[in-house]
């Protein structure tokens, strides 16, 4: 009885000396993580395709978009998301910690002008790649890939987004109005794009 007693606190000792190591280690983990993160685009600055792209671009830019990414991945780890201006400010930001350098290129005076840049990174736990625009009309990237509403792929197929009409959930472009039917009963689109109107089932460029 005594030899199953101590069996049981020696079980106890063990799980709370292991949590309370884990909850020990695991925030200081995170902290040397974020203790190499110092001077991102300070490392960047002799690097030729991190000037070059710089120095030829205006804009925001992600993982998705940027074609310097390696270059960038060379000191920020995938486990942090980021967005890179240059000679711009973000659209958005996520609601979370945000860790901002800058650095400032002096351009060749004819070519390339000088361009101020901003990193923005923030830590995500996990690099993430699957994310989509979730609303189509708050002129915000949802996704951050640097595209807007409309413009984002993951928009441009919905009919908040089409210019011409909804044929079975697909857009219909405005060029091909006129091979449609259209009214209550029209088999391929309910009413015609602006610019157009629906006449004898048909619809005819205004």
């Amino acid at each position: 009885m005594v030899k199953a007693y101590m069996k049981t606190i020696e079980m106890l000792l063990v799980i709370v000396v292991s949590t309370i190591f884990l909850l020990s280690i695991m925030p200081k983990q995170e902290s040397l993580l974020k203790n190499d993160l110092k001077d991102v685009l300070i490392s960047l600055e002799d690097n030729d395709n991190f000037r070059n792209f710089c120095l030829e671009n205006t804009g925001c830019f992600n993982s998705i978009n940027t074609v310097i990414d390696s270059q960038i991945r060379s000191y920020l780890p995938e486990s942090y998301e980021y967005r890179l201006c240059v000679g711009a400010t973000p659209t958005s930001i996520p609601n979370t910690e945000v860790f901002l350098e800058t650095l400032y290129f002096v351009g060749n005076g004819t070519e390339s002008q000088d361009k101020t840049v901003f990193l923005y990174y923030w830590f995500e736990g996990s690099y993430a790649t699957t994310n989509i625009e979730t609303i189509c009309d708050n002129n915000i990237d949802d996704d951050y890939d640097g595209l807007i509403d409309c413009a984002d792929s993951d928009c441009s197929s919905l009919s908040i987004c089409c210019e011409g009409c909804m044929n079975l959930g697909l857009c219909v472009e405005i060029a091909s109005q006129s091979d449609f039917t259209c009214g209550s009963n029209g088999d391929d689109c309910a009413a015609c794009a602006v610019g157009w109107e629906c006449s004898l089932g048909v619809c005819i460029e205004i």
